[in-house]
């Protein structure tokens, strides 16, 4: 997918990849994940580094972690413009031919195994077609019945606090960050295209309703997040809050994407899902397979556990 991203960079002019490297903090007791990615990065013979505290303060001086047993530096992590890299996808799609529709969707009914219509903004419109369902946290709104158990949606707070010019031009040239090593794991954008000192929790947040759901950030997880970054990064100022997100994660049961065909409407229904981030990370090389997978007319990989026994 990387390489997709930079041949996709090179065709609309426009920056959305920043191969900045990325850094893990780790404890040995429990790195499991890490010494798995690190056989994984052998295998394929990717750069990475293991740092110790003493490499830390000599190479990231501004970063003074708090007390990890190792740092793993994956050299050609970066990060993505996700929003920016959507915009570009709809002109481009535009630009070949394409016709982009912006309204609330809704399948029809199925039939014969296979859906008939699709309905936006409550209009019946392309009939008898090949539908492919990628719709993220709604995918679990748009097939209630099908995903209720496979899905979990939750709500996750992002926070941008403020930085002074000067110490955003330092961060800049830092890594993006994951803290595996603490109670609440952590992870960041030190500067993120001058919007601030990027921050978020991996800890699952509550249920949470993309359509209308309430994206008021708690402040006491902003306080939170801020204590953090004054503990493991040298940074002494007031570090005010500058912008918030309320996110969702989708998470499946397994931690696999989604990638199935729908059992019911097989024929013609394809759902996506099941990915949150790292499912538009992997978004390129997803499309390409099921691309090629259509165009030769073959079975597809099946990532998703439904249990079809239900619909049989």
């Amino acid at each position: 997918s990387m390489q997709i991203f930079k041949d996709f960079e090179q065709e609309t002019h426009q920056k959305i990849l920043f191969e900045t490297g990325n850094l893990w903090f780790v404890n040995k007791k429990n790195d499991t994940e890490m010494r798995a990615a690190v056989r994984l990065m052998e295998k394929y013979k990717l750069p990475y580094e293991i740092l110790s505290q003493k490499d830390i303060a000599h190479i990231f001086p501004l970063l003074c972690p708090l007390k990890r047993d190792y740092f793993l530096l994956e050299k050609n992590a970066g990060y993505l413009l996700a929003r920016e890299i959507t915009i570009d996808v709809v002109h481009q799609f535009i630009k070949k031919g394409g016709k982009y529709i912006c309204g609330e969707v809704k399948p029809g009914i199925i039939e014969n195994n296979s859906l008939k219509c699709l309905f936006i903004q409550n209009e019946k419109i392309f009939e008898n077609s090949f539908y492919i369902f990628a719709c993220g946290p709604w995918l679990k709104t748009l097939f209630p019945d099908l995903l209720d158990m496979e899905l979990k949606i939750t709500k996750q707070e992002v926070f941008f606090f403020g930085l002074t010019a000067a110490e955003s031009a330092h961060y800049e040239k830092y890594p993006t960050w994951i803290d595996m090593g603490g109670k609440e794991i952590y992870y960041g954008i030190p500067s993120d295209i001058s919007r601030g000192f990027k921050i978020a929790s991996d800890k699952r947040g509550e249920d949470f309703n993309p359509t209308n759901g309430d994206r008021n950030i708690s402040l006491k997880n902003a306080e939170k997040a801020r204590n953090y970054i004054k503990n493991t990064f040298s940074y002494t100022g007031e570090l005010p809050l500058v912008q918030s997100r309320v996110c969702q994660y989708s998470d499946t049961r397994d931690g696999n994407f989604i990638l199935d065909k729908h059992p019911t409407a097989a024929d013609n229904v394809l759902i996506l899902g099941g990915g949150s981030g790292h499912g538009f990370k992997h978004g390129p090389e997803i499309g390409e397979l099921i691309l090629h997978t259509l165009q030769a007319k073959k079975p597809l990989y099946n990532f998703l556990r439904i249990k079809k026994d239900k619909y049989t």
